[in-house]
């Protein structure tokens, strides 16, 4: 457990969902700056690096995916995402209630972790310097019989 509950219960209190088909939210890290302090020391990446923290609320059964964090710098999508910060390198998710399963099919070797409460995953999204990972596609699945919640704070290049 990387994050204890009171961490983990603070980044919740600055989110009003959207209704959508996995309701989210962003969070500034000025606001969670314990959590910020934790994430920094433990990657060593500069804050100035970080996006606002991505909260999104899964619901029981729900599957989201597959998916990349990283975009396709060959098209204008891409290009239009990483003009001012740059491709999202590397991801950091953790789970702030219950658990969910997050899958990566396409590596060499299929890797799945279930997260629990308080767990952190820090993941590359990118090969070849800039260009995403094309094995680094993923799914999540929330197995269980309530909501979970999960957060991605993903790291830019500038």
């Amino acid at each position: 457990e990387f994050f204890n509950s009171n961490e983990l219960i603070s980044i919740v209190s600055y989110c009003n969902f959207k209704i959508s088909k996995y309701p989210s939210c962003w969070v500034k890290l000025e606001q969670i700056p314990t959590i910020v302090k934790k994430l920094t020391e433990y990657t060593g990446v500069n804050e100035s690096h970080f996006e606002s923290a991505n909260v999104v609320l899964y619901k029981e059964g729900s599957k989201h995916g597959p998916f990349y964090d990283a975009y396709d710098l060959n098209t204008e999508t891409g290009k239009k995402y990483t003009a001012s910060r740059g491709q999202r390198l590397k991801t950091l998710t953790f789970v702030m209630s219950n658990s969910i399963d997050i899958s990566f099919p396409k590596l060499e070797k299929e890797e799945e972790y279930t997260l629990k409460n308080g767990d952190l995953l820090y993941y590359t999204n990118t090969s070849e310097g800039r260009n995403r990972n094309l094995a680094m596609e993923h799914m999540l699945e929330n197995r269980t019989q309530s909501k979970t919640i999960l957060v991605n704070i993903y790291i830019r290049e500038y």
